[in-house]
């Protein structure tokens, strides 16, 4: 199938300018502005909800109901974007022993097409704590600040990861380092790998966003200096998205370095997707720090 790349020309249409690349896909419709603004509105009110149940519900429910509310929030953005799942592959049920999911990272909404079927608390990164709404919204829903820059706080959120999935919470991360078009994987980094524990297992799941055609496209993705204002735009302007979740099989964590535990993975992902692996980008000091941490004992 041949790669749409609709998040450029989106954009050129919305700020009136000439996209750099050839229309390939010039030909395809976009959404007219009532149409824009009430999935907006849809998606205003369902945060705004959120918050409501994120402040007095969920920390006080147990972790089979958060993971239900969880399953809930992500099918609501969704819901309000026109974005349709699609699941392939044997999903672990809510009642299920925690393990480790890790997929490619292609777009903001990665994370709530993930808990729309199969829960998980992420990992992020810790600028995000301090963004308005959004931050706070993450905080008390479960997720896990890593500050890069700083190996000792990596050790401390892998022991945090492992004792969540000791007691059947799933945890999510994208070791890639950063999203990219979906049009290739970029290489894993290997250090959060061994926050699965000796016994557990690791879960990849490969995703794919389609447009209304059934091709691949790559309106949705938060990369390449796209702030999250057009990425929104861009997905707001399409008749109709598919996010594809391929559920591959498990990989048993046992016998395996944290090294052999990513390569597996990504290897997993890429050929169910059928695009290459690229070498992970420079790695800058923090990155650095972050994959010297010591290993840990299973």
């Amino acid at each position: 199938m041949r790669f749409r790349e609709t998040t450029t020309w989106t954009l050129a249409r919305s700020f009136k300018i000439e996209p750099s690349f050839p229309l390939w896909h010039k030909h395809l419709n976009v959404t007219r502005w009532p149409t824009r603004a009430f999935r907006l509105a849809r998606l205003a009110l369902h945060v705004i909800v959120g918050l409501g149940v994120a402040g007095l519900i969920y920390p006080h429910v147990s972790s089979l109901r958060q993971d239900r509310i969880l399953r809930w929030w992500g099918r609501g953005v969704l819901r309000a974007l026109r974005v349709m799942p699609q699941v392939r592959g044997s999903v672990p049920p809510l009642d299920s022993a925690g393990v480790l999911l890790v997929a490619n990272h292609v777009s903001w909404l990665d994370i709530f097409a993930i808990d729309a079927v199969k829960p998980a608390r992420f990992v992020a990164k810790h600028e995000i704590h301090s963004w308005p709404v959004l931050g706070w919204l993450c905080a008390r829903t479960g997720t896990l600040f890593i500050e890069r820059d700083r190996a000792r706080h990596a050790v401390h959120v892998i022991h945090a990861m492992r004792e969540r999935m000791k007691v059947g919470i799933s945890v999510g991360i994208f070791p890639e380092g950063g999203s990219s078009l979906g049009d290739h994987v970029r290489e894993f980094h290997a250090a959060l790998f061994q926050a699965a524990p000796q016994g557990g297992a690791v879960l990849p799941v490969a995703l794919r966003y389609l447009d209304a055609r059934g091709e691949p496209t790559t309106a949705p993705a938060y990369a390449n200096e796209i702030t999250l204002t057009e990425c929104v735009r861009s997905i707001l302007s399409q008749p109709k998205l598919t996010v594809e979740l391929n559920f591959e099989e498990v990989i048993s964590v046992s016998g395996r370095s944290r090294q052999e535990l990513a390569r597996a993975t990504e290897a997993a992902i890429a050929k169910r997707l059928g695009v290459p692996i690229r070498p992970a980008d420079i790695v800058p000091p923090q990155r650095s720090q972050l994959e010297t941490a010591p290993d840990l004992p299973a």
